[in-house]
């Protein structure tokens, strides 16, 4: 069966020492490899504003925990009880990791793809210089098909 590569993103509670939350992020790390998977890194981003206050927090401390595993189920709903019931944690989603072309870095590709805009007209006052382009340029004609001769 082949492995699925897994991101776990965290968002911990700000007044726990670095220590601690290094502390956390291992445990999970030993919970990944008790049921048969294996850690490939983990990243601490610091601590950052949040969108919206949680739990009277206007503040969190992101991580990411990259994982893999043949055993989906098991490692997956172990993963999820110990972020539920851990209080340091304070919220928390796992996602399947989107691997890279070459570099089978998931980080990479997510930075790649994320900022890629799709096609179609730019919003704002460039829209408007947009329509005007398109209108004024001239149109294709598609090349008139000879008509079927009649029998």
């Amino acid at each position: 069966m082949a492995t699925r590569k897994y991101e776990l993103m965290l968002i911990l509670d700000p007044v726990r020492t670095d220590e601690q939350q290094e502390e956390t992020l291992l445990k999970i790390e030993e919970v990944v490899t008790k049921y048969g998977g294996t850690t490939d890194r983990h990243e601490a981003w610091g601590k950052r504003r949040l969108a919206y206050p949680i739990g009277k927090r206007r503040d969190g401390f992101y991580a990411l925990v990259y994982f893999d595993t043949d055993s989906t189920t098991e490692v997956l709903h172990e993963v999820e009880r110990y972020c539920r019931y851990n209080e340091d944690i304070v919220r928390f989603i796992v996602t399947l990791a989107i691997v890279g072309k070459s570099t089978g870095d998931p980080s990479r590709a997510l930075q790649e793809d994320r900022y890629q805009r799709p096609s179609g007209p730019p919003r704002g006052r460039r829209r408007d210089d947009y329509v005007q382009q398109q209108a004024a340029a001239p149109v294709e004609q598609a090349e008139a098909t000879p008509a079927a001769p009649a029998e």
